[in-house]
């Protein structure tokens, strides 16, 4: 019996979480993102010692929730580095194709 993608997905979540490995995996992609940056920063000092601050280009709110911790790891690790950070976030909005009754164009 072939299974539908969402079934499949489905059933692997709950292995997962009766393993108990969906915490553990979450800690371990932290990790990673930490140490990663670590690297590219270290990386960044070494090649240009005079850096002072690093500027960080962001698209719509979207976006800001779903980076909020690496935006914490990134404002320690700037501490760390002795580095001033700052962030521009752009605001962004959706296009809707509205038919108002007084529009003569479509």
């Amino acid at each position: 019996m072939a299974l539908s993608g969402a079934e499949r997905a489905r059933r692997c979540r709950e292995k997962k979480k009766a393993a108990g490995l969906s915490h553990k995996m979450k800690q371990k992609d932290r990790m990673r993102k930490k140490a990663c940056l670590e690297y590219i920063f270290s990386l960044l000092k070494s090649l240009i010692p005079s850096l002072d601050e690093i500027i960080i280009i962001s698209d719509g709110s979207s976006s800001q929730f779903k980076n909020q911790y690496s935006i914490k790891g990134l404002s320690i690790l700037a501490n760390q580095f002795s580095m001033t950070l700052s962030w521009h976030f752009f605001a962004t909005i959706v296009h809707f194709r509205i038919k108002w009754p007084w529009a003569f164009f479509e």
